[in-house]
């Protein structure tokens, strides 16, 4: 009797409770961030605003805007898919974080694009 009376007015509080472990995090961040470490410095993978315009630009893979902006894309959706635990909670931190990647890739293409006209400019690479 007095039992059931206990359970059913502190029943819903541990009901709401919830696991506060998503399933990814970190470690997940890391083993892309990893994956892709040429974009933590577009000056160290371009070169320079000066060589970029006196087409100065160590010509490799990754030193090509278009192969650049490929991997920037495969980048931010490696990184969605890591972090879909934390993207498709329903919280505002959820939103904010889907926002930063999205504003990141879209700022990362952006360089990419002026990266690549002044190279075309400058006739280095194409």
């Amino acid at each position: 009797g007095q039992q059931g009376w206990g359970y059913g007015y502190y029943m819903p509080y541990f009901a709401s409770i919830v696991d506060p472990d998503p399933g990814c995090g970190l470690i997940q961040f890391y083993d892309v961030i990893r994956t892709y470490r040429e974009f933590a410095n577009f000056t160290q993978t371009f070169g320079s605003a000066h060589q970029i315009a006196t087409g100065n630009v160590a010509k490799t893979l990754l030193s090509f805007p278009s192969f650049a902006s490929y991997r920037v894309k495969r980048f931010a959706r490696e990184l969605k898919g890591a972090l879909h635990c934390l993207l498709t909670r329903r919280e505002p931190d959820a939103a904010n974080l889907l926002t930063t990647i999205d504003s990141w890739l879209n700022i990362a293409l952006y360089r990419l694009d002026l990266t690549a006209s002044l190279l075309a400019e400058v006739g280095s690479i194409g």
